[in-house]
């Protein structure tokens, strides 16, 4: 890619990226200002359902939160009409929710927003400085706005893996640990970092990670109600094994065959072994590699390729990837673009009423296809002509 080249998409992405700045701040401040002029205290966004769940908190009635029909009624309140809504979040993630609770909706929302997309960009501040445009360019995907808009945790596990990342590549096994230690919002996603960490030797990063881990799991027990783990269980096995609910926003191989027309054991099977087989490819490629780049895009991708219920929303992870298989030199060739270009511009298959279902079964194999190429990288770099370079160093060029 030659100077030009890279200045041009720089200047393009950094455009984009300024609209949807703009898009979001004229939003957040519509809000307010009809949330204050009509006296509302909820707006059509998941973020609604998590600051009313803050809130029954703050006053020691969360459990109340497992009541489908309390969850109901705020969200036909909040404008989205019937539908089968519940929730299903561990304590942790309501103990990260609740100085949100103290807040009037209006702020609440303003701040959770603006706060969440900055904090993506800082997290990825490092890596994205190769990239044309800087950080603009993870801003500048149709994956940012959209998890924005809709106001749920995406944004932040995005951040937890790029810090959870950057620390591995930076030797700081303090900010890997607590960074994978904050995936307790989300927990199914750090599913993969102990195997990563002790694959790589990183004890300290191990020994940080577990200490947050337990910490932040321990704090939020005390915080919330003592009947409220029995009845997360509870609403994990009754609600959890269900498709209704998911099978048409999450985005995984599993949901991608069983809209396809596969039966339901007969997909988690073959989920099941995609999953197991890129689980251990991924921890040899680390234990024999080490964290290059390619093994560290190889490594978010497998983390949610995992996970069967990966919701579209939370592929704004995938741009981390996407930054790390940039880093590792996948621009350098046609396939290596291609998969970067799909990455990059995926989420926006899931716009409503732009594909329906059939978003839904692209994006269950983006993480899987993503992850075969970061495999290969890792293995011959020689493809891309690939090489591990400092987190900033300037862009390449021909």
């Amino acid at each position: 890619m030659s100077p030009k080249t890279h200045d041009r998409i720089g200047r393009i992405v950094t455009i984009l990226a300024k609209l949807w700045a703009l898009a979001l701040l004229a939003k957040v401040l519509g809000i307010v200002l009809v949330l204050n002029v009509r006296g509302y205290d909820s707006w059509p966004s998941d973020f609604t359902v998590l600051w009313t769940v803050a809130e029954l908190g703050l006053e020691g009635r969360a459990v109340e939160a497992f009541d489908d029909s309390t969850i109901g009624h705020v969200w036909e309140k909040a404008g989205y009409g019937e539908g089968d809504v519940f929730w299903l979040y561990p304590p942790t993630t309501l103990l990260f929710f609740l100085p949100f609770g103290a807040m009037p909706f209006s702020m609440a929302i303003a701040l959770y927003t603006l706060g969440t997309i900055l904090l993506l960009a800082w997290s990825m501040r490092g890596v994205a400085a190769q990239l044309p445009g800087g950080v603009m360019m993870i801003l500048a995907s149709p994956a940012v706005p959209l998890a924005a808009n809709l106001g749920n945790t995406s944004l932040l596990v995005a951040a937890a893996f790029a810090a959870a990342a950057a620390g591995l590549r930076n030797g700081d096994d303090r900010q890997t640990g607590l960074s994978v230690a904050s995936l307790v919002i989300k927990p199914q996603f750090g599913v993969i970092f102990p195997l990563a960490l002790a694959a790589l030797g990183r004890w300290r990063a191990f020994a940080w990670a577990a200490a947050g881990t337990v910490t932040l799991t321990v704090i939020a027990t005390l915080v919330v109600e003592p009947g409220y783990w029995p009845a997360f269980i509870d609403k994990i096995v009754s609600h959890g094994t269900t498709e209704e609910h998911w099978i048409y926003l999450s985005a995984s191989p599993f949901t991608a065959l069983r809209i396809a027309g596969v039966g339901s054991s007969e997909a988690l099977i073959a989920h099941g072994i995609i999953a197991l087989t890129m689980l251990g490819l991924t921890i040899w490629t680390l234990f024999k590699k080490g964290p290059t780049a390619s093994a560290v895009a190889l490594l978010i991708l497998t983390a949610m390729l995992i996970i069967p219920r990966t919701h579209y929303y939370d592929h704004v992870v995938t741009l981390v990837a996407f930054a790390y298989l940039w880093q590792a030199g996948a621009w350098r060739t046609v396939l290596g673009k291609t998969v970067l270009a799909v990455l990059w511009l995926s989420p926006a298959s899931v716009i409503p009423g732009l594909f329906d279902n059939g978003a839904t079964v692209v994006m269950g194999w983006v993480a899987f296809a993503g992850a075969v190429y970061a495999l290969w990288l890792a293995w011959e770099p020689a493809i891309a002509g690939a090489q591990d370079r400092p987190l900033t160093s300037p862009a390449p060029s021909d």
